[in-house]
């Protein structure tokens, strides 16, 4: 688990109330009737994946980038390309509270303010949720507390933390989770950013990477985001029918190149880099002359990851018909004209690699934010609930 602080004494900095996170940071939300398009125009704006609509000053919901993208995935394979295109006017009118949570992996978790960083913590790993809202003795929001925050907070208590921050991660044996899924760029059963969305949905993943080459065109690995979908306005809507690749490279207007990396990076530069340039997961390469059975670190992350990717090798994709004929009030052609999500439609022809076969000469491992508060803080936050109130 490398070189953490004692164990036996957990350090002060984690006894700190959950506001030091905040400090003076403001909160950003949507009215009730705030529309998809108004959602999106804020995600880029404020360079955020996640909002709360606040209803009162004690009823809200959140709304994700995952909830947008996968309605508006779901509603592309429900409708088929053609009536799919000429429902954007539809699709950017509806109103955000409709989709709080469409992904069902969303909740609106509440803590009061008065918890302690560890706790915090410690309820976060519990209900496997990346943010919490924060809430006074009112119940009225405060905040929105994210994972990213935390190794935010890591990151400026890193020497109390972990006794070795300066040395490289393969000698501190965290390399996150091996092998990651990562997707060819040539695969034509995930041919468009929707097809990708869908794909990562399924695989509960929020990026993934791609590699290869279209025809005609230069080998490259980028990283495919679900955070990508806030660039999609009403003027650019067919570009969801683009390749992966080819929506990046016209959308992205940063470098994503340092989300790759390999394990000579040491712990300091990992988070440094998460924090400056707000990556969620980082990707480190491997050559195809590892195998796969190798041996690797088991961290925690590992045990889960292993357990959630055995649970999904028999997944199948959702079939939201149901749910799309609540919400999307203004397709009334849902009921009679669509198609249904078949198994068909993924199972047998998915071609995804988790080994990095079908990716060609490279396989990744990756590091989430999440998987940086497993590795520092576990031996901390067990019984934390306990030794707080101490």
């Amino acid at each position: 688990m490398g070189n953490r602080a004692s164990v036996s004494q957990k350090p002060s900095v984690l006894s700190l109330p959950v506001e030091c996170l905040i400090q003076a940071r403001r909160l950003v939300s949507l009215p009730h009737d705030a529309s998809l398009a108004d959602a999106l125009s804020l995600f880029r704006k404020k360079n955020i994946s996640c909002v709360p609509i606040i209803s009162s000053k004690t009823e809200f919901a959140l709304l994700d980038i995952m909830d947008i993208a996968s309605f508006v995935a779901f509603s592309y394979k429900q409708l088929g390309q053609v009536e799919f295109l000429k429902k954007r006017d539809e699709v950017f009118k509806l109103r955000c509270v409709e989709l709080a949570n469409f992904s069902a992996r969303n909740q609106a978790y509440t803590i009061k303010k008065d918890l302690t960083i560890s706790q915090l913590i410690h309820e976060m790993r519990l209900t496997g949720s990346h943010r919490v809202v924060l809430v006074n003795e009112a119940n009225e929001i405060v905040y929105i507390v994210t994972m990213s925050m935390i190794v935010e907070f890591i990151l400026l208590n890193l020497d109390v933390l972990h006794e070795s921050p300066d040395e490289p991660l393969s000698a501190i044996n965290f390399i996150g989770q091996f092998p990651a899924i990562q997707l060819p760029a040539n695969d034509p059963t995930h041919s468009t950013v929707l097809d990708a969305i869908i794909l990562m949905y399924n695989k509960n993943i929020s990026s993934i990477p791609i590699v290869g080459s279209l025809s005609g065109s230069s080998s490259k690995q980028v990283i495919f985001s679900v955070r990508d979908f806030k660039y999609i306005d009403k003027e650019n809507f067919e570009d969801l029918m683009l390749p992966p690749i080819k929506f990046i490279e016209k959308y992205q207007n940063y470098s994503k190149s340092t989300a790759f990396q390999d394990t000579s990076l040491t712990l300091r530069d990992l988070l440094r880099k998460m924090v400056n340039e707000s990556i969620h997961n980082m990707y480190f390469k491997f050559s195809s002359n590892r195998d796969v059975n190798d041996p690797i670190p088991t961290t925690p992350t590992n045990k889960r990851v292993n357990q959630y990717n055995s649970s999904m090798m028999e997944a199948q994709l959702p079939t939201p018909t149901p749910l799309l004929q609540s919400q999307i009030l203004a397709y009334q052609s849902i009921g009679d004209n669509s198609k249904k999500l078949e198994s068909s439609d993924v199972d047998g022809k998915e071609k995804v690699s988790m080994n990095g076969v079908n990716g060609g000469d490279t396989m990744f491992s990756v590091i989430t934010n999440i998987d940086v508060v497993d590795f520092l803080l576990e031996d901390f936050l067990i019984d934390v609930s306990d030794q707080d109130e101490e």
